[in-house]
């Protein structure tokens, strides 16, 4: 009985404080940057398939590009860029990465294998442009250098940039064909 007494007491004195002016102090939430450096949009229409382009940054981030995106998933080598580009205008997220190390590459597929929404919105494939060591992740405008172990980061600039290509909004959170391809 004194128990619910001073449940009570508490659930009163909660509701009455508010009309003295009391009110407790909001819990602000944690906020962040959004992930990544933003780039120029560099602007480029549809190349005929095998047609190469020049690009701003390599990896590119933006600009012409195939009809035919890549396949969705992981790669054992280099993607054409052109290919890619379509991926990106989609809503891709790109992993490309330069790593010596057998098992960093197998993290880094199972990491990616792991995210939301896998194969569909994913390439990762090596990068001839990418130092030693890196993995320079690549959306519609968007770039962001971390090392293997930087998972959060990763994770991060998938949350923010994952199905945000100026082709993706019909696609919803699917940025390909929902079959891999």
């Amino acid at each position: 009985m004194a128990g619910g007494l001073i449940i009570a007491l508490a659930l009163i004195t909660g509701l009455a404080l508010p009309s003295f002016g009391v009110t407790p102090a909001p819990v602000e939430q944690e906020t962040r940057d959004i992930a990544g450096t933003q780039l120029a949009i560099q602007e480029g229409g549809l190349l005929e398939p095998g047609e190469t382009a020049e690009y701003d940054t390599s990896p590119p981030t933006s600009g012409p590009s195939w009809a035919e995106p890549a396949a969705w998933g992981v790669h054992e080598e280099q993607v054409a860029d052109e290919a890619v580009v379509r991926n990106l205008r989609n809503g891709a997220v790109v992993f490309n990465y330069q790593l010596s190390s057998d098992s960093q590459r197998a993290e880094l597929q199972a990491f990616v294998e792991g995210l939301p929404g896998y194969p569909d919105c994913y390439v990762l494939h090596p990068h001839a442009d990418v130092d030693e060591g890196e993995i320079q992740l690549v959306a519609w405008g968007w770039l962001d250098s971390v090392t293997p172990s930087e998972t959060g980061a990763m994770r991060d600039f998938v949350d923010d940039h994952r199905a945000n290509g100026p082709d993706s909004e019909s696609r919803g959170e699917s940025c390909g064909s929902g079959s891999g391809v």
